[in-house]
Formats: C-alpha cells, sequence, structure tokens
C-alpha cells in the first residue's frame, strides 16, 4: 500500500474517511458480535453469536424459508439463551436470540431436512454509559455541558476521577461527528466535556466505550445548532450497555490517572514561543484555542502557525480566524485518531468499527474496478465523479446518508455523503483532496453545502459531484462542476474563506 504525501491538506482527508454514520440514539449493543460465514449450511446466515446478559439480542435467519414448516430450533441449554420467531421478510424467516445468563451453548437448527448448529456466548452485563440528555438545542455561542454517567457490572457508578481516567486511558472515547464545523467540543479540567454552538447544523456527541481496540457500545446526544433559538434540551436518560469480556475500563496500578486540562488561550511574544506553546495546547487535547499576540501582528502569528503545521502529526485540520488590530487569534483544532488513519495506510482494519470496514471495503472495490496503472490523474477522478453520479441518488435517510457508507454502499446520499466517498477514493489513488464547506446558491434559494477540491497535476480544482448529478426521474450525468476554477464556483458557491484552502484559479483545460 502506498504512502500518501505528506501534506497539510493530505491530513484533512483523514476526518472524511472516518465521518461515517452515527448509530442511532439509545441504541443497545444488542449483538456484541457474530460471525456471518454461511460455513454449516447454505440456508443459514450466521454460524455464531456473542452476546450480552439481559440486554443483548442477536438474530440469525433461515435463508428462503417461510415462518412454518420444516424448522425445528432447539438450545442445547435453554437457560443461557431463548429463541423466539420474529418474523418474515424477502430473505427468510428471522429468529431472534436473546442471552439469558453467562455461559456458552449452541442452538441446533433443523430445515428441510437438513442439520447446523448455531454457538452462542453469552457475556455477563459489563457495565452502562447513560448520559443525561438524548437532544440538545442551542444557538450559535450557546454552551452545554454534558452530563455522563458510567456504572460497572453491578450497577454502581463510577468516579468522576475514575471516568477521567477511562478518557486518559482511551476506554472511553469522545467524539463529535461533524469534526467542528457545527459545534465545538472542549474537554473541561474536570474531564467533563463542554459543547459551544458554532453553525447552524445538527451533528452528535458520541461517547463509546472501548476494549480491545474496538468500540463496543455507545451512547449520544444529538445537537441542533440554530439560529435564534433558546437553548434547552430532551432530559431523557440515554443508557447502553456492554459486554463484560474481562477487559478492565481502568487503567491498572501506577498508570497515569491525571487529566490535562485543556487549554483555552496562550499568550505569545515570539515565533518560538508560538510554537512552544501550541504543542502544549495539543497535548492538552484543545479543540480551540485564544491566541494571545502583539497588537497588529495577528496575521503574521496566524500565517506562522499555518505554515508549521506539518510539523504535528496530530492535527488533521486547523482553522484559524481574526480581527486586525484585536490582538488575538482563534485556532480550531480537529485531531487524527492513529489507529483508524493506520488502518486505510496498511489496510489493517481490524480495529475498525463494522460500519468502517464496509465502508473501506466497498472503496477499494471501486477503485479495483475502475482504476488501472495507465491512467492519469484526471482519468481517475473522470471515473470516480462518473461513478458516484451513476449508482448514488439524491436522498435523505438518516446519518448514512451523511456518510461515505451512505454513497458507496447505500446508494443513496446527500452532499456530505458524495463529497466523504470522493474523498476516501481520491485517498486510494493518492490524489490530493479536500472537502469543502459553504453556502450554495440555486433558484433564488441558498443552503449549506459541501464539495471537493481535488489536486490533478500540481493544480488544484472544484468538482461538485452533487450538483453534476441534479435530482430528476431519468438519470443525468454531467460535468458542469468538475475541475473548475475557484471564479466559475463562485458564481453559485461562497466557502467559508480560511486562509490555507489552496486556490483553484483555472478551469481544467480538458473538463467536459
Amino acid at each position: 500500500m502506498h504512502l500518501r504525501k505528506k501534506k497539510l491538506f493530505s491530513s484533512l482527508l483523514a476526518a472524511a474517511l472516518l465521518a461515517f454514520s452515527v448509530p442511532a440514539v439509545g441504541a443497545a449493543p444488542q449483538v456484541f458480535a457474530a460471525q456471518t460465514q454461511q460455513s454449516q449450511a447454505s440456508w443459514l446466515n450466521v454460524q455464531s453469536l456473542q452476546l450480552t446478559q439481559e440486554v443483548g439480542i442477536g438474530s440469525f435467519t433461515i435463508e428462503g424459508a417461510s415462518s412454518s414448516g420444516g424448522i425445528f430450533i432447539e438450545p442445547e441449554d435453554p437457560s443461557i439463551a431463548s429463541v423466539s420467531f420474529a418474523g418474515v421478510d424477502a430473505s427468510g424467516a428471522t429468529y431472534r436470540v436473546t442471552g439469558l445468563q453467562a455461559g456458552s451453548t449452541s442452538l441446533s437448527v433443523s430445515y428441510d431436512g437438513q442439520q447446523a448448529s448455531i454457538a452462542v456466548t453469552v457475556y455477563p452485563k459489563g457495565g452502562s454509559i447513560t448520559l443525561d440528555t438524548v437532544n440538545y438545542r442551542m444557538a450559535p455561542g450557546n454552551i452545554y455541558d454534558i452530563g455522563v454517567t458510567v456504572t460497572d457490572g453491578d450497577g454502581q457508578a463510577l468516579s468522576g476521577s475514575q471516568v477521567q481516567q477511562m478518557v486518559r486511558n482511551g476506554t472511553l472515547r469522545v467524539s463529535d461527528s461533524r469534526t467542528g464545523s457545527i459545534v465545538n467540543l472542549t474537554q473541561l479540567a474536570n474531564g467533563n466535556f463542554r459543547v459551544t454552538g458554532r453553525n447552524p447544523g445538527t451533528c452528535y456527541i458520541i461517547y463509546e466505550i472501548v476494549q480491545d481496540g474496538g468500540a463496543v457500545t455507545h451512547s449520544s446526544v444529538r445537537i441542533d445548532v440554530q439560529n435564534g433559538v433558546a437553548q434547552g434540551g430532551v432530559a431523557t436518560r440515554d443508557t447502553s450497555w456492554w459486554a463484560d469480556k474481562g477487559l478492565s475500563l481502568i487503567p491498572s496500578a501506577g498508570a497515569s490517572t491525571e487529566i490535562t486540562p485543556a487549554i483555552s488561550s496562550i499568550t505569545v511574544s515570539s515565533g518560538d514561543d508560538l510554537m512552544e506553546q501550541f504543542i502544549e495546547v495539543m497535548n492538552s487535547r484543545s479543540s480551540e484555542v485564544d491566541i494571545h499576540v502583539p497588537r497588529g501582528q495577528e496575521a503574521a502569528y496566524q500565517t506562522l502557525l499555518l505554515e508549521q503545521i506539518e510539523r504535528f502529526q496530530d492535527v488533521l485540520q486547523l482553522r484559524t480566524s481574526y480581527v486586525n488590530g484585536s490582538g488575538q487569534f482563534t485556532a480550531n483544532i480537529t485531531y487524527n485518531d492513529a489507529a483508524r488513519i493506520m488502518a486505510y495506510l496498511e489496510g489493517k482494519s481490524s480495529s475498525l468499527s463494522a460500519e468502517d470496514q464496509q465502508t473501506l471495503a466497498a472503496a477499494r472495490e471501486v477503485y479495483a474496478d475502475l482504476v488501472d496503472p495507465s491512467m492519469s490523474e484526471y482519468e481517475i477522478v473522470l471515473a470516480f465523479h462518473d461513478y458516484l453520479v451513476n449508482t448514488v441518488t439524491y436522498r435523505e435517510t438518516g446519518d448514512r446518508s451523511h456518510a461515505a457508507v451512505g454513497a458507496l454502499v447505500d446508494g443513496r446520499a446527500v452532499c456530505d455523503g458524495y463529497v466523504k466517498a470522493l474523498d476516501l477514493l481520491c485517498y486510494l489513488a493518492d490524489i490530493e483532496c479536500l472537502r469543502i464547506s459553504g453556502i450554495g446558491y440555486s433558484g433564488g434559494q441558498q443552503e449549506a453545502h459541501a464539495w471537493n477540491k481535488v489536486e490533478i497535476d500540481g493544480q488544484w480544482y472544484n468538482v461538485d459531484v452533487t450538483w453534476d448529478d441534479p435530482v430528476s426521474s431519468t438519470p443525468v450525468l454531467r460535468h458542469t462542476y468538475f475541475l473548475i476554477s475557484d471564479d466559475l464556483l463562485g458564481q453559485d458557491h461562497q466557502w467559508y474563506l480560511y486562509s490555507h484552502w489552496p486556490q483553484a484559479p483555472e478551469n481544467y483545460p480538458d473538463n467536459l
């Protein structure tokens, strides 16, 4: 697997690769794990299930079967798991398996004179995570501190210091589904997380329990940022459980138990001072920091930080803003996730979620089908563009339509999904690609929108796949927004002017 060129802009796309869909709020970890190989019988779609005691529910389907006739299912030990009929769909008859107590058993399944078995393991209930609110609305600038309770398998709440240790140790992972475009997410000195409204839109703040490198459950808060609204939320507790597989959530004795408070403000007087203090900002994982500088030198210090950003491998994206003469500028920082980034670079996807793996597999399949070594960068990007236009339908279907999985797997996406899919495909092709957000103007209306910039033969161009795929009763493929200049795109697009976005001064000479 080739390594991509190290540029600020190449690091930005990693956020796009990872911004897959957010699971439904309040979803329990129903199937802890499942092996779906049809190794025992072609009509049975699962060979083993791993469930969570009391809250774990798995299912399997007998392909092509109806609800009656020729089906017999019996647990070897009915005290460990029970089976019930769940309905029939186009695939066949589905049965629900519920974990009752910790242990292992098997299900004997007979159908149409044939037999197979399913291994079932039920793990003890490992604990729960509860957020105080399922959704919260706020105006830009409003603040909401998320309340969270984590319990162990006996239902005892962990102390605040223990929860802080989980965050520090990586067994409690907190993330923003829109990577800072809607809200700022900041960790406070006490370990809790603060959400500050930024731009109108919707995102999810996701709390994940991590064991053995993978998320075993999550709880999330939907955040709606709207202009002029009174802040408030629905105080319904959102609780999710996970299984106890014998892996500790709390660091072992002697491990660090302190959290570095997020740094919200620094004062610098020289370039070296800026770089030294910014490293401390990164170590505290601040998502936003006000940088105080000598008055009148805001632009110079901002430029220095942006020019030096390649020194900081942990940074995916850095956005800055300032007011002349204010004596400060603000930096918004998005960090990478090393394990997931390396999974893409090296093809080691075992640590990724099932949805991440599904998306990556689909992208690799598309890449293999479309690209051969003789193709130019222009031909590769054109192939990706045309593939997405021809196979994806513009449709809002929930969180997946805002992610690459919606475009590449479901075939249904909105602009976010188109953009992230092209970003991922270009990543696999070692072509520099960025996600740009802003506003699109059409028919006298304006709305939030997103598109890409790609680098072809050393020159940057704009690509808006979504607007080249208009909603129509018959398929339409056009290239109006394929490899065009900033001036041409600017006739009906407006983007947020971050000084480090690359310019696209010309249309591609052979654009269609």
